[in-house]
């Protein structure tokens, strides 16, 4: 009896170092997010483990209705909060700042932030937290939390659609954070499919793309997010009628 008892400890472990391992390219569709309970206040997990660049990533996805408050500090993590839907009243070290839809808060770890629905329909958002399996060299870090807000981030058009820089910088965990949106025509690619080392989440804030991913294809729609693992071949495409926009967001 305590050899099996032994054994199924052994498997558990197995299993849950599997469950929380390495992560894969991989899309998480909005469609498969339970909106039920997110409105019950049930945070759900997107995705969690590790990669070349995290010793330990996890997104989840959340919601605020009524005049609900949250505070999701995970003590040692970076963290950093995008608005999918709504508005969110961000309290950052006690200074309050509205964040409308396609916002962006990073906060750096020993920082404090409390969010709470900022009007009077549910706020939907994503946050991601993660642990580096190294840091920045002595005097590069950028420990600085800050607000991006969505009016501040200028497009600049292209023959393709568009651009808005969001953000380039080192964090206090982070060799370079670098986050952009693109808005594509109907049907066409933003460039030619490459690989780069770092890791990368593409974030579908409207419309249908298809990203190509080491020959295979998948597609994802409004609010799902895609993983991509450094190195992996990697290509995307406008995949609907209508132009889309995404978020790309890198980390080194």
């Amino acid at each position: 009896m305590k050899i099996l008892f032994g054994l199924l400890y052994f498997m558990s472990i197995v299993f849950f170092a599997g469950a929380q391992g390495k992560l894969v390219s991989k899309v998480y569709p909005w469609e498969e997010v339970s909106v039920p309970e997110l409105l019950s206040g049930t945070v759900q997990t997107l995705l969690k483990g590790s990669t070349t660049v995290f010793r330990e990533l996890e997104v989840v996805t959340g919601a605020l209705s009524g005049s609900g408050s949250s505070v999701l500090k995970k003590p040692g993590y970076e963290e950093m909060v995008i608005v999918k839907e709504g508005i969110l009243d961000v309290n950052l070290n006690g200074i309050r700042t509205p964040v409308t839809e396609g916002g962006i808060v990073l906060v750096s770890p020993g920082d404090v932030f409390i969010l709470t629905n900022g009007w009077n329909e549910p706020t939907f958002y994503y946050l991601f937290r993660w642990k580096t399996v190294s840091t920045p060299p002595a005097g590069k870090a950028d420990p600085q939390s800050v607000v991006y807000p969505r009016e501040e981030m200028t497009f600049v058009p292209s023959e393709k659609g568009g651009r808005r820089n969001v953000l380039q910088r080192p964090t206090a965990l982070l060799n370079e954070l670098e986050i952009h949106t693109t808005s594509l025509k109907a049907g066409l690619p933003s460039h030619a499919a490459h690989t780069h080392s770092d890791d990368e989440f593409i974030l579908v804030k409207t419309g249908m793309v298809e990203e190509t991913v080491n020959g295979k294809t998948m597609k994802a729609g409004t609010g799902s997010l895609i993983f991509l693992s450094g190195t992996d071949h990697h290509g995307i495409r406008n995949a609907g009628e209508e132009t889309c926009e995404y978020y790309a967001i890198r980390f080194k």
